[in-house]
């Protein structure tokens, strides 16, 4: 059965009362989820091009299942707040699917209905939800607490810092604007002694793809640097799945509404090789940036990651984008070019008693992880316990 029953919330003459039903066909609600996608309040993490593909390839490894509650009032208006259904031991458990790859989470809503939402009305989309589907806590990780000009409704309940924010740069204005801010001579000197510093090799190109097949060789590329760069710094390489990578493959073959591909991939080119990439997600004039990368060779001196990026913030300027969205964790180019901090909050909200034991487990668990992660010595020793777990999992997977 593709839906369950509707629960109304509000009452029955008041249109703006949204009436909640939870579908498990996530093709069946494809026509509104698009709709919501082309002219609504969201995430690109949310859309169906990115969480499509992520059940398809990656969520039954985590042995999840869709759980698509959509919210709808008699104006017409609507939401898609896309889950995933998975246990953690007996325990059901709802949240936001894409796992890490997912980087701002919030759903996709009409934008009056998500100016107009209150914490009365979160709560009793969450009472619809437990009487219409069997789950015991619904768990929404990287959430922004401000998001489309409002404090986030859904950032509500059980709430607590997200381990690491995002950062983002204004872009109205456009380029001039943008350096103005970032000490624009140092960074435009930068570029300069960089093309200098490459004339005998005829300088770099910066090279946004045209076409399916120069995204899917950019792809590649970025792939094959990470693992090079994952191996020099000791650690898994979370894109070595051939699952993952069909995921990434199809994400980027998605389109958005209008037809056009929703994933931009940029490279930039020194002696005829790929030697950095960048790869974004353009979402209501935002574009995200969801992964990076750059060669380990002769030419990393020059810095090629950031001379990339200098280029991609000038295109997504030129072309009229109104934010650049450098993704979640801290790191010094982030914070070169970012006007503001992204707040990001994870959100637990027990609907059961097993969901309420499981929030209290989850939140100790959770209090370990930032203590360690605030020590350096602990954190270096937790990662080369999970490098020996990993490599030992490698050398023992060889048969089923």
């Amino acid at each position: 059965m593709s839906a369950m029953p509707t629960t109304a919330v509000g009452a029955a003459a008041d249109p703006d009362r949204i009436a909640v039903r939870v579908v498990r066909d996530i093709a069946a609600v494809a026509p509104l989820w698009d709709r919501l996608a082309a002219v609504g309040v969201g995430s690109p993490f949310q859309a169906r091009g990115f969480v499509e593909p992520w059940f398809r390839h990656l969520a039954a490894s985590e042995r999840a299942r869709p759980l698509i509650v959509v919210g709808e009032t008699a104006r017409g208006e609507a939401f898609v707040l896309p889950l995933a259904l998975g246990r953690a031991g007996p325990v059901r458990v709802a949240g936001f699917p894409g796992g890490s790859h997912a980087n701002t989470n919030v759903g996709l809503f009409d934008p009056g209905l998500w100016q107009r939402l209150t914490a009365d009305d979160v709560a009793a989309v969450w009472t619809g939800l437990a009487a219409e589907a069997d789950v015991d806590l619904v768990a929404l990780r990287a959430q922004p607490a401000r998001f489309a000009g409002r404090d986030n409704p859904f950032a509500a309940g059980w709430v607590r810092p997200a381990p690491h924010m995002a950062y983002a740069v204004d872009l109205a204005g456009g380029f001039e604007a943008v350096l103005s801010r970032h000490k624009g001579g140092k960074k435009r000197g930068k570029v300069r002694s960089r093309r200098k510093a490459l004339a005998d090799v005829g300088g770099f190109t910066v090279r946004r793809a045209e076409d399916c097949a120069e995204a899917s060789a950019i792809l590649e590329t970025f792939f094959a640097q990470k693992a090079a760069r994952f191996e020099q710094q000791g650690i898994p390489d979370v894109f070595s799945c051939p699952k993952t990578r069909d995921f990434f493959r199809d994400v980027l073959a998605a389109t958005g509404p209008d037809g056009t591909p929703s994933t931009q991939l940029w490279t930039l080119e020194i002696a005829g090789g790929r030697r950095a990439t960048a790869i974004a997600v353009a979402f209501a004039g935002t574009v995200y940036l969801v992964m990076n990368s750059f060669a380990l060779d002769e030419y990393a001196r020059t810095s090629p990651g950031e001379v990339l990026l200098y280029h991609v913030i000038e295109d997504c300027c030129a072309r009229g984008e109104q934010v650049f969205d450098f993704g979640v964790g801290d790191a010094r180019y982030k914070r070169s070019w970012a006007d503001h901090e992204v707040a990001l909050v994870d959100t637990m909200v027990p609907l059961t008693a097993p969901g309420t034991a499981a929030a209290l487990a989850f939140d100790a668990r959770r209090r370990l992880r930032d203590y360690v992660v605030a020590r350096p010595a602990l954190l270096k020793l937790a990662r080369r316990v999970l490098r020996r777990r990993t490599e030992g999992e490698e050398a023992g997977g060889g048969e089923d």
